[in-house]
């Protein structure tokens, strides 16, 4: 229940992508995002992931 879809697969419809929503920041992904070419169509573009990865980066402090 604490887990919620992020991203499907159009094709199958299969998870792609989950977020852990009582952690600061838990990403599950079934694909590699740092290997979106810019500008490229046939990858979902990483660039929202990866900022949020790089925000929550910035903001956690251990």
């Amino acid at each position: 229940r604490d887990l919620s879809v992020e991203a499907t697969s159009e094709a199958d419809n299969i998870v792609e992508a989950i977020r852990y929503r009582k952690a600061p920041f838990v990403m599950g992904l079934q694909w590699h995002p740092e290997f979106h070419r810019a500008g490229g169509v046939e990858l979902l573009d990483c660039t929202p992931i990866l900022d949020s990865f790089l925000r929550a980066s910035r903001e956690t402090r251990f």
